[in-house]
């Protein structure tokens, strides 16, 4: 796998026990939009860099992500940067280990990437580099982080009920109709998009040209959230 981002580069403790807070900021534009979350200070955050550097190290065997050539990469890396990668791998695979195997069977499983609920057309599915279908509900796991995608009718409903105050239970409860995607998994995004705050509500509604859109994550509850961006399907 490889990781080439055209865009601005979008883990799992408890929901009341955050820790000590630091800030995760990328730049924004228009139309390619990123806030800043405050989240546990832990060595997991991944630069593009970094992450297109070891996306070739990083495979799934069907059920986990694992390291090849784990010794190589070590070498390779500074003590830093390999930590972080590592505790990226098991903060995934943490999750993952929420979703049962009916669950996962459930995913469509392309190039590492786990699609739940529609598929995009994209050229490299592991990375950025892809064509987001319109319109499309859905979410993809990578080693990295997550993909989810709302629809333009999922978006403004998903807007309002931030712009409400709705906690991460209102909101999952409104995907779940529409989402093909693991209970545990939609629950964690939901949750981690709260922790974003009301700012986000009308960022969804600035994105949206009416296409829906994709919200990354490299992070999610209940470990840090790290939410890196929200772009236009």
């Amino acid at each position: 796998m490889k990781f080439f981002s055209k865009l601005s580069l979008t883990a799992l403790a408890s929901l009341l026990t955050i820790g000590t807070l630091t800030p995760y900021a990328n730049a924004s534009t228009s139309n390619d939009v990123s806030m800043p979350v405050q989240a546990e200070e832990t060595n997991s955050d991944l630069e593009e860099e970094l992450i297109e550097a070891v996306d070739q190290n990083i495979q799934f065997d069907g059920s986990t992500y694992f390291i090849e050539n784990e010794s190589e990469l070590e070498t390779n890396l500074n003590a830093e940067d390999y930590e972080a990668v590592v505790n990226k791998v098991e903060e995934t695979n943490n999750l993952l280990n929420q979703i049962t195997d009916e669950e996962l069977a459930e995913a469509k499983i392309e190039d590492g990437v786990l699609t739940f609920g529609d598929s995009a057309t994209q050229s490299d599915f592991s990375t950025n580099e892809f064509e987001a279908m319109a319109n499309r509900n859905g979410i993809d796991i990578l080693w990295w982080g997550y993909r989810v995608y709302l629809s333009d009718d999922l978006t403004r409903t998903t807007s309002q009920l931030i712009g409400a105050g709705a906690g991460g239970a209102a909101i999952a409860a409104a995907w779940m109709p529409v989402f093909t995607a693991p209970t545990a998994l939609v629950k964690a995004i939901a949750a981690s998009l709260v922790i974003v705050g009301g700012g986000v509500s009308g960022t969804l509604v600035a994105v949206n040209d009416g296409n829906g859109v994709y919200i990354r994550f490299t992070g999610l509850m209940p470990a840090q959230v790290i939410f890196t961006g929200i772009h236009p399907q």
